[in-house]
């Protein structure tokens, strides 16, 4: 994590390397203030551990860095637009209902800074303009396009999810239908690649989550923002989410800044099973603990949320954390039908790879490979 010049390993802020601080008791202080208010700048930092008895050493690193400032502003004010036409108008209630029906309240639209792109095919253009920001500027953030007769929005009458860099700072968009049937127009829109939203890189919700990350030693990695927010909204803070993109080893690094532990609950179908699945090859390159969670019937988070309730999900997810083989052996058995013996000793033959794979490239105890064996002997 990168403070203005100053590079701090949050992972590794433990009780034990604190000891090499001279005042401890001071140390641990500075630590904590320092946590909760991660946007401190650099004289911030050195005035709070000046203030606390401590001396730090200060590595400068890429002293030359660019200056992002004015692109934060420009998204800034776009996200201002965005806001007031959620809150403030007409079509902005249309999509206000559809949310509350989704189950979310005031405070969650709030938390997660949810607004609505104007119907206006140049709404974000003009406010941009009016600011006094270029056109060029404008593209590159991949708010507007240009065609033969001017320039446009590329996002008009979605409901706009932003996507925060680490540090909370607006970096693009995902943009939901929520009154169109039209089958040619896709569910969702992603802000497209740009030098500030790297979709191998970002994981939205972080910037909120990791403060609860650092507190629960764990985080829990979901497929989509919706989600996301259900598990927010069931009490579970630390989840994040890729953005239109496979998980990647970028991803997983990121992560692994902040924590070991990853619990890993994408959708109960073949898809969200087969994308789970390179998902634990992916952190296992990183040494990650890996557990995951399989939800019934091929659900989503969002879908028990809004059907079973916020409580359920909780009680669901905390008492069905697997363990890989676990998961891997739950998967094998799903919607097999086990009447039939030619499927039994298929399932079994899967068992046995599951338990060689346990046994050599996983190294799990002993304790685990006869624990699936057994399990595959009762078929």
């Amino acid at each position: 994590m990168n403070y203005g010049l100053v590079t701090v390993r949050l992972k590794d802020l433990k009780p034990l390397e604190l000891e090499e601080i001279d005042k401890l008791t001071q140390a641990k202080d500075f630590l904590i203030e320092l946590l909760e208010d991660e946007m401190k700048t650099f004289n911030e930092i050195s005035e709070l551990a000046k203030k606390n008895g401590i001396k730090i050493d200060v590595k400068v690193k890429n002293q030359n860095k660019q200056d992002y400032s004015k692109f934060y502003e420009m998204y800034e004010v776009v996200q201002k637009l965005y806001t007031q036409n959620l809150t403030l108008t007409k079509s902005g209630k249309e999509a206000l209902k559809y949310l509350y029906k989704r189950g979310l309240d005031d405070e969650t639209i709030k938390m997660f800074q949810i607004g609505l792109a104007p119907s206006e095919m140049d709404s974000a253009y003009r406010v941009l303009k009016e600011a006094n920001y270029l056109e060029l500027n404008m593209v590159d953030l991949g708010i507007v396009n240009s065609s033969p007769k001017g320039y446009y929005d590329l996002f008009t009458k979605r409901i706009m999810f932003p996507i925060c860099d680490e540090f909370g700072h607006v970096i693009g968009y995902s943009g939901r239908l929520f009154d169109n049937d039209d089958p040619n127009q896709p569910k969702y829109v992603n802000t497209k690649e740009t030098f500030l939203f790297k979709k191998g890189l970002v994981l939205y919700n972080l910037h909120n989550a990791k403060n609860e990350i650092l507190r629960k030693k764990r985080v829990i990695l979901h497929e989509g923002q919706m989600d996301v927010i259900a598990a927010y909204r069931a009490g579970l803070k630390e989840a994040v989410c890729s953005m239109g993109t496979a998980l990647t080893l970028e991803h997983a690094r990121v992560l692994n800044r902040y924590t070991d532990n990853v619990i890993i609950c994408y959708d109960g179908d073949k898809a969200g099973i087969n994308a789970s699945k390179k998902a634990i090859n992916i952190f296992k390159q990183l040494n990650m603990k890996v557990h995951l969670v399989l939800l019934p019937k091929g659900s989503d988070p969002d879908d028990f949320v809004c059907n079973n309730g916020a409580e359920a999900y909780l009680n669901y997810f905390e008492n069905n954390i697997l363990d890989e083989q676990e998961y891997l052996f739950e998967v094998a058995f799903l919607n097999k039908d086990l009447t039939d013996g030619l499927v039994i000793e298929e399932v079994k033959a899967e068992a046995f790879n599951l338990i060689l794979n346990s046994a050599g490239s996983i190294l799990e105890p002993l304790l685990s490979v006869t624990h699936l064996w057994s399990e595959a002997n009762k078929w």
